[in-house]
């Protein structure tokens, strides 16, 4: 079972699939133009789209992931001080501040 929803402030259509996918499509052009697939966990299950931003999220049976369909800021959390947690495209990482090492906690693949 799939489900879709179209996004109120632009023009696109954004789907859930078996295949562990969800794919956003440009309605003007008939185009698939991006595509987040989820290969280590279960299929997204779900997808809703924010009334008033550019943002959708997306949940499978062990997570919930929010996307952003335009370019803004990173968005970032500062964790005791020396640990920086951003959220980059279709990554998120841990940066120790001091050591300036990254450690990659979850890559969203694309297809």
């Amino acid at each position: 079972m799939s489900s879709a929803v179209f996004h109120p402030k632009m023009e696109v259509l954004i789907s859930n699939s078996e295949d562990r996918t969800t794919r956003i499509w440009d309605l003007n052009k008939k185009v698939e133009v991006d595509c987040y697939t989820n290969k280590e966990l279960d299929r997204f299950w779900v997808v809703a789209v924010h009334p008033a931003s550019f943002t959708f999220a997306c949940g499978s049976d062990s997570a919930l992931y929010v996307f952003s369909l335009i370019k803004e800021r990173v968005p970032f959390s500062l964790v005791d001080g020396k640990y920086l947690c951003v959220a980059e495209r279709k990554t998120v990482k841990v940066v120790h501040i001091h050591h300036k090492a990254e450690t990659i906690i979850k890559q969203l693949e694309s297809t």
